[in-house]
């Protein structure tokens, strides 16, 4: 469970050199896949970011619809993003892992397309479209950094499309597990081929469009069948090298190993 935090604690300082050392720690780790950032970067993000927030489980994330708009930082928990049409049918597009940004469009786009909750209590922060700008000019490599997440953003919602389009059910449920394991590895949240999962079979279905008692079926198949268990909100593999078989999976879009080439690569200081 996330940690609650006084909001009102935070400020310039030494106290900026504490929100860059613990606020920023999943964040680090994620950014730290696409380059090494100074920490005087980090200095800048926690002198220009908003006070944390903590967001109970299953709370709405309260988004501005007027314009501009600002992206969060999923610093601790978990959260989905989702679409709702008219008729009340909702669809889960993402779900957002420690060290995710929510919104990072929506700093460019005028229409807010999406919606957000909390899957778990969450502390939260607020980033303007004000202070990404600056950040660009101060902070290069930070910001360069939030473009390679968005655009990791983008190749996660490719590969989950052509699993709904291209993938059987049972393709999709591996995939997205072993998907899941890859992108918390990254933040130091999976250990010994297993993970927290917080999302119920519900919440999995929808956002592998599927129902839930078709999940439900193959979550026991995949059990017995030795590869996955997925019991009392943990995801285990217990044949790892199958699972991968299964869902034709290859990570290489997640795009977590940093080339030498890009870890060298000059920006403006």
């Amino acid at each position: 469970m996330a940690e609650r935090v006084n909001a009102t604690s935070f400020g310039n300082g030494l106290l900026v050199q504490r929100l860059n050392m613990h606020t920023f720690v999943t964040l680090r780790r994620k950014l730290g896949a696409f380059s090494t950032i100074p920490d005087r970067e980090f200095d800048a993000l926690a002198e220009r970011i908003g006070k944390p927030r903590v967001v109970e489980s299953r709370e709405e994330l309260n988004l501005d619809h007027s314009w501009p708009h600002k992206a969060f930082l999923i610093n601790d928990g978990w959260a989905c993003t989702y679409k709702q049409l008219p008729s009340g049918a909702r669809q889960i597009v993402d779900v957002a892992v420690p060290g995710d940004i929510l919104g990072m469009r929506s700093l460019m786009l005028r229409n807010l397309d999406f919606a957000a909750a909390m899957i778990t209590t969450s502390v939260v922060y607020e980033i303007s479209s004000r202070a990404m700008f600056e950040l660009l000019d101060i902070a290069p490599r930070l910001a360069a950094g939030f473009l390679w997440s968005s655009a990791r953003e983008e190749a996660l919602l490719v590969e989950r499309l052509v699993g709904v389009g291209r993938k059987t059910a049972l393709q999709r449920v591996v995939h997205f597990f072993l998907e899941l394991q890859d992108r918390l590895s990254l933040v130091g949240k999976c250990s010994d081929g297993s993970f927290s999962c917080p999302l119920n079979q519900s919440q999995i279905a929808d956002a592998l469009g599927l129902t839930s008692v078709h999940l439900n079926r193959i979550v026991r198949e995949l059990r017995q069948e030795g590869v996955v268990n997925l019991k009392d909100g943990c995801v285990e593999f217990l044949d790892l090298d199958k699972a991968t078989e299964i869902a034709q999976y290859n990570a290489a879009y997640l795009d977590h190993v940093a080339t030498a080439r890009r870890g060298q690569t000059k920006l403006a200081q």
